[in-house]
C-alpha cells in the first residue's frame, strides 16, 4: 500500500500571526545569523516558513527573526515595498560600509581654501580651532 502525502497550498499571512515554539533547541550563533540575513537581503525569501495550522513555526524560525529585522526597517522607513528596503540597504552598505576607515586630511585657513577643499570631494569635519584652520577629510 502506497501513501500519499498531500502538500496544502501555499499562503501568505502577517508576520505577527506566526508563534515561534521556545522549546526548539535549533540554535544559530550570531555570525550565523547575519550571513542568513545577508543571504535573504542578496536572494530573497526562496525558503518558506513551514507552519502547522495555529502558525507554530515547525521550520524556519530563524528566517523568521531576519525576516522581523527587515520588516522593521521596512515599516521605520515608511516603505510599502521590501524591495524598496532592500535597495536602501545594499545602497547604505555601498556608501558608508567601504571598509575603509582611512582619510585625507586638509587645514583650510580660509573661505577660498575650503571652497577649493569642497570642489575636490573633500567633506567638512570641525568647526574653527585657535589658529582658525578647519578641518576637511576625503577618504583614500
Amino acid at each position: 500500500m502506497e501513501l500519499e502525502l498531500q502538500t496544502p497550498p501555499a499562503e501568505f499571512v502577517d508576520v505577527d500571526k506566526l508563534s515561534v515554539d521556545d522549546q526548539n533547541p535549533n540554535r544559530m550563533s550570531a555570525r550565523q545569523f547575519k550571513a542568513l540575513k545577508k543571504s535573504i537581503q542578496r536572494w530573497g525569501f526562496i525558503v518558506p516558513i513551514i507552519t502547522n495550522k495555529d502558525f507554530l513555526v515547525a521550520d524556519g524560525e530563524h528566517h523568521l527573526r531576519a525576516a522581523k529585522d527587515i520588516l522593521y526597517i521596512m515599516e521605520f522607513l515608511g516603505h510599502r515595498d521590501i524591495r524598496n528596503t532592500m535597495r536602501y540597504i545594499q545602497l547604505e552598505k555601498a556608501l558608508f560600509n567601504s571598509g575603509n576607515d582611512q582619510f585625507h586630511v586638509k587645514v583650510a585657513r580660509n573661505v577660498e581654501e575650503a571652497c577649493a577643499l569642497v570642489e575636490v570631494g573633500f567633506d567638512y569635519v570641525t568647526g574653527s580651532y585657535n589658529d582658525g584652520g578647519k578641518i576637511f577629510r576625503k577618504r583614500k
